[in-house]
């Protein structure tokens, strides 16, 4: 397992950062998207962009319900 990436804890808002690109969230996180691939299948059981795309309807649901826009 990649040390440098189970020492990240604030996935969600590094995935806010990425603006929900599996790509740039690898380079924020200094990884080939090969590596974070591996990584989010092992920890979360599901590809990255599925996973990101869950943690991005989430925030609009909360969004949503606060009255802000998802925008």
């Amino acid at each position: 397992m990649n040390v440098r990436l189970s020492k990240i804890e604030n996935w969600p808002e590094l995935a806010i950062k990425a603006n929900w690109s599996v790509s740039k969230l690898a380079e924020l996180s200094g990884v080939c998207q090969q590596t974070l691939r591996r990584y989010v299948e092992a920890n979360w059981l599901q590809a990255p962009k599925k996973w990101m795309n869950e943690m991005r309807h989430a925030q609009a649901k909360v969004l949503l319900k606060n009255g802000e826009s998802v925008k």
